[in-house]
């Protein structure tokens, strides 16, 4: 559905129009442009605009399908730009939602589309319409501003797994349920990876705003998307880092599970030592053989059960010096 539909001219807002009104719009001005917001378009709708902005129907077609890879294209004066979104759920088999944001630039429109997102571009508009010096150039500062907050909104993601990880870092330690750790580190895990694929590829998308053959949307704004590629690479930089720990801390709970297990082994062997020679010799002494030493000694019983008390207390000694007990 259409969420809003506004023309802007020499920085300011000038009129809400509606999708009709943005030909007649552009016979009336000669430097405004509309942004045009739309949320989970049909068919119809999105046929409208691309027959309305001439857009390419390959963009059109990645528009409708969604969860397309985060990343920035050319198609003639059109830029199409694809971000993800990231929504923290309390579904622990599905950590965030997952959410597009398709952007269609040009000199005299920009165009978003939401696509299982909750993206707020309210905020996004409220910004852009306090800054008019900066939105006197135009559709470029408004992909900037929509980019922008989109980046932003990782950074709180990222602290929150921060946290979870040294949380989890302190519990890895613990005699208390080792196994249940790991598995959750690997849900851990699981969250870097979803966020990481939201990030890196739109690295690669950004980097093409800031340096080298710029578009030409960009051209005049290369500071600000170069501020954007720094916060990308500052996040992506978080998550490698937090990613290596968390691969080091595995391996040191792998390890610690290895380290008790094999503590308990120990303890088992030394027991079952201390229970195997008693045994032995208390089946020895039951057979039916009348040439067994104080077999009629009316004392034998009593020497027997001396010597087995005190054959476990030299093993426990011994195990426990060894630090098997």
């Amino acid at each position: 559905m259409l969420l809003r539909c506004d023309a802007y001219e020499q920085g300011h807002w000038r009129s809400s129009l509606s999708p009709e009104g943005i030909s007649e719009f552009f016979a009336h001005s000669q430097e405004g442009f509309v942004w045009v917001a739309l949320d989970e378009p049909n068919n119809d709708e999105l046929a409208f605009f691309g027959e309305l902005f001439s857009l390419h129907k390959l963009a059109i077609e990645d528009t409708l399908i969604g969860r397309q890879r985060p990343k920035m294209e050319e198609y003639g004066d059109t830029l199409f730009t694809v971000l993800r979104t990231l929504t923290p759920t309390n579904d622990a088999g599905k950590p965030y939602e997952t959410g597009q944001i398709s952007i269609f630039t040009g000199k005299r429109y920009i165009l978003t589309v939401r696509r299982n997102s909750t993206f707020d571009f309210e905020r996004v508009r409220r910004y852009c319409e306090k800054e008019p010096e900066m939105l006197v150039f135009g559709t470029g500062f408004v992909l900037y501003s929509v980019i922008d907050f989109v980046v932003d909104s990782f950074f709180p993601i990222i602290e929150a797994l921060d946290e979870t990880f040294e949380r989890l870092e302190d519990k890895i330690f613990s005699n208390e349920q080792p196994r249940r750790n790991l598995r959750s580190f690997y849900k851990l895990k699981k969250k870097l990876l979803l966020v990481k694929h939201a990030i890196t590829p739109l690295m690669e998308a950004t980097a093409r705003s800031s340096g080298g053959r710029v578009p030409v949307l960009c051209e005049q704004l290369t500071d600000y998307y170069r501020d954007i590629a720094d916060h990308l690479a500052r996040l992506n930089s978080a998550l490698d880092t937090t990613h290596e720990m968390l691969h080091t801390t595995l391996q040191v709970g792998l390890t610690l599970i290895g380290l008790r297990e094999g503590e308990i082994t120990k303890k088992l062997a030394a027991w079952a030592a201390m229970l195997a020679l008693p045994t032995m010799l208390a089946g020895l002494y039951g057979m039916n053989f009348d040439f067994l030493p104080g077999m009629h000694w009316q004392w034998g019983v009593f020497v027997f059960i001396f010597m087995i008390i005190m054959t476990d207390v030299f093993l426990y000694i011994r195990f426990k010096k060894a630090g098997w007990l």
